[in-house]
Order: structure tokens, then sequence, then C-alpha cells
């Protein structure tokens, strides 16, 4: 059931899993676990069912902020937002676990006016720059991993529900959900890596001549051994 507070809400996008309005004074978010009101795009409310309390989180100076479509409670364990404007110097999540807004800043300042997550159930990763920032869920922790070639924009190249993978021309990096951390493999010299999702929800990489697989649960690379036939 909606409740309205401040303007009346309207339905964007057409879909009742997504639940989210907007008019000229405010964008909708609700579930029946939570409820989140976006006012007037600078200010976003949070209720904890569990602390029965509300929690707030306040946009600053030039920046806007929104709530993304696929923030749904039967999917996603946590809210990310959308992030408008420039400079933008840090992004947040609601954590369901924690039931509050959880706060990161930028190592360096967004300047692209736009800065939205790719969303798994259990993490959030946002990109921007050489620099990737994801919050896990499960550790309730913040972790962030640069490239190490400057001036070449990282890139999501494999996400499952427990890992995320990005890299550039010399590196793979692989977060863990399970774990909040990072892990960096150097690719060889003349190699282009590979990416592909594994068995048992883990991700296998070919490296030049090497195959290596990645489990969230280990947070590591390992060689794949093989018999030769």
């Amino acid at each position: 059931m909606w409740e309205q507070i401040g303007a009346r809400p309207a339905l964007m996008n057409g879909t009742d899993d997504d639940r989210q309005g907007s008019d000229s004074a405010a964008l909708w978010f609700q579930t029946p676990e939570r409820a989140i009101v976006l006012g007037d795009q600078t200010k976003v409310w949070a209720y904890g069912p569990k602390t029965k309390s509300w929690h707030t989180y306040t946009a600053s100076k030039g920046v806007s902020i929104q709530i993304g479509a696929s923030n749904s409670s039967r999917w996603s364990d946590l809210v990310a937002l959308r992030f408008f404007g420039e400079p933008i110097a840090e992004i947040a999540v609601f954590s369901k676990k924690a039931e509050k807004w959880i706060r990161q800043p930028l190592a360096e300042p967004a300047l692209g006016k736009e800065l939205s997550p790719f969303l798994q159930k259990t993490y959030a990763v946002y990109l921007t720059g050489r620099h990737a920032y994801v919050f896990s869920e499960v550790t309730g922790t913040w972790s962030q991993q640069a490239l190490k070639e400057p001036g070449q924009d990282p890139f999501i190249q494999s996400t499952s529900p427990g890992y995320a993978i990005y890299h550039d021309s010399r590196t793979v990096h692989a977060f863990s959900a399970v774990k909040g951390t990072w892990k960096t493999m150097e690719v060889e010299k003349g190699a282009a890596a590979q990416i592909h999702a594994g068995p048992a929800k883990t991700a296998l990489i070919v490296n030049g001549s090497r195959l290596y697989s990645y489990d969230p649960r280990k947070a590591d690379f390992e060689e794949v051994k093989a018999d030769e036939d």
C-alpha cells in the first residue's frame, strides 16, 4: 500500500515490481519491508523495520539523487542510489542488514554528471574514472580498487551473485562479495585475458597459456590443474 508523504506519487515505467514513481516534487520507492521516499531529489528517507526508525541521506550541493529501478527488495538486499550533477564527492547505499545509510568518499570526485551502480543481490559496484567502489551487504563494508594504468577507464567484464570482475589491458581485478575484498592478477605479457562463468559459482580466466579459477568463497585465484590427454 502506498503512503503519501508530500506530493502525489505517479508510477514510472509502469511496473508494479519496482514501485517507483515521479512527479514535479517527489520520487517514490516502497516495499512491504521498508519505505523510501525521495522528497526533492536531494534528500532520501529509509525505514528500518527491525529498529522501527527512519534514516536520511542528503546529497551534497550541486548533486541530485534517484533510486535505481532495479532496487526491488524481492531481489536485492540493499538500496543503491544514482547520483547526478558535479562534482560527485561521495556515494552511499542503504543496508537492510545495518538499517542505515553507509557513505563512501571518492578518491577523485566524479565529473561525468552521472554515477549509477551495477547492482547484484548482495553488492553494488560504482565505476568512476579508474576507480571501482563496491559495497558488500554481507560484510557491511565498502572496498576500493584502482586500475594501475592511468587514463584507462575500468569496465565490468563479468558478474555473479558472489563476485564482480573488471580489468584493463594488464591486470584483472576480482571482488568477493562474501569476503568484501579484492584480488588482483597480472595478465601475461602479449596476452589478453578471457573471462567466463565457471562451475560451482566460480569464474574462469584464460591468462595466456594458463587457466585460472576465481572462487569468491576463497577470494583468490588458483591455477587449474588439468591432465594432458
